[in-house]
């Protein structure tokens, strides 16, 4: 290190010290995600299912009869996953839960997760047409081994939770 008459640095070393300290942190913080990266199981797993979801939908909207199942994950942590429609509301009780949509929208659907203490609804979607139950617009709940057929009707999609559509 070379200091001028008064003792600081010279500009040039300046630079290279603040890189060297600025390449330490950087190399810090990547050392830091590879070994305690921030990996939330319940969102991961709500999201496998959404899009498992969303092809089921493409599927009826081709004329054809998409099935959706939520597996039945049963594990220590028992996170429990489900399929709530919320019919345009906020907020919708089912099980003695309350799921809360991070929306307001029209025929707006959303994979939840429960913990046992809240629900989270972070992967969800409006559909073209609304969810019907029995040829009626109704907010349901589909639980964790519940299959749901979906078919595309005039009306909307038809859901059955547990049956058959013929």
């Amino acid at each position: 290190m070379i200091k001028n008459k008064k003792g600081a640095l010279l500009d040039k070393e300046a630079i290279e010290v603040l890189l060297a300290i600025a390449g330490v942190i950087l190399l810090v913080i990547l050392l830091y995600n590879i070994f305690i990266p921030e990996f939330d199981e319940a969102d991961k797993t709500s999201e496998s299912f959404f899009n498992d979801f969303k092809e089921q939908i493409k599927i009826a909207d081709n004329g054809g009869i998409g099935e959706f199942l939520i597996w039945d994950l049963k594990k220590d942590d028992e996170i429990n996953y489900y399929l709530v429609y919320f019919d345009g509301l906020i907020s919708y009780e089912d099980l003695n839960i309350v799921f809360n949509s991070p929306g307001n929208n029209e025929n707006h659907i959303c994979i939840c997760s429960f913990d046992g203490t809240r629900s989270v609804c972070n992967h969800c979607t409006n559909l073209a047409s609304p969810p019907l139950i029995g040829g009626n617009e109704v907010n349901f709940v589909a639980r964790s081994g519940e299959k749901v057929l979906i078919k595309k009707e005039e009306k909307g999609y038809e859901f059955l939770i547990g049956g058959v559509i013929r």
